[in-house]
């Protein structure tokens, strides 16, 4: 199974480390990706 998800997880540069780990950085940073773009979308209205 890691043989799946690590290549994408590298072409994002999250390759090092357990997968589980890049998968949770993944996450993590979605989350503050999208509370940086509602709070320009809600700057902006």
């Amino acid at each position: 199974m890691n043989a799946v998800w690590a290549p994408s997880l590298s072409k994002a540069g999250l390759g090092r480390g357990p997968v589980a780990v890049s998968v949770e950085e993944l996450r993590e940073r979605a989350r503050r990706e999208f509370k940086r773009v509602w709070t320009l979308c809600a700057l902006a209205h």
